[in-house]
């Protein structure tokens, strides 16, 4: 149960960092 609320947190956070590295305000390069 707790390793699968971090991973679903993990997932959350790479879903918001790919969305503000995709957003035209930011002006970093996307990670790969």
């Amino acid at each position: 149960m707790k390793s699968l609320t971090l991973l679903s947190r993990v997932l959350l956070l790479e879903v918001v960092s790919s969305l503000t590295f995709t957003s035209p305000l930011s002006t970093k390069p996307p990670r790969i």
